[in-house]
């Protein structure tokens, strides 16, 4: 059970970073007929920190668990249980994630053909909703992994 809060917490954290890295360079960055400019700010300098922290965090757990595998990450089981809870969690959660994808697309629909939305608040509107996407999808694996672990 750690390294499934290990592994998709850290994710999340990524996601966030990655979210806020991408939100950040489209507002600092400047592309025109006659510069191109593109310059990063704190949240670019944190995703790299945490990614080598993350990176640190999942080969001592690796050290630390037989049965860790880094290529696995979250996949990766001890025995028999761990796989079926691992097959269970993934299914819940793929149904959770392409029903909010579904969602996230109609939206995406109503958005792009409001006129009163300007083409810079719809893009922060779609990196943000697939940001948040992606993070509700670790959370929610944590969420059925802790269920199924309790009812298997």
């Amino acid at each position: 059970m750690r390294k499934i809060v290990i592994e998709q917490g850290g994710n999340a954290v990524m996601f966030l970073l990655f979210t806020l890295t991408a939100l950040d360079f489209m507002q600092r960055s400047v592309v025109g007929a006659t510069r191109v400019m593109f310059e990063f700010g704190w949240p670019s300098f944190a995703f790299v920190g945490w990614m080598i922290g993350f990176g640190l965090i999942r080969y001592r757990e690796h050290r630390r668990d037989p049965h860790f595998r880094l290529t696995s990450g979250e996949a990766s089981a001890a025995d028999e249980r761990e796989r079926l809870i691992s097959f269970r969690t993934a299914q819940r959660t793929l149904q959770v994630v392409v029903t909010l994808a579904i969602l996230l697309l109609a939206v995406t629909a109503v958005f792009g053909i409001d006129p009163r939305v300007q083409a810079m608040d719809f893009r922060v509107i779609m990196i943000a909703a697939f940001g948040a996407l992606l993070m509700v999808y670790c959370v929610t694996f944590i969420a059925f992994w802790f269920y199924y672990d309790r009812r298997l």
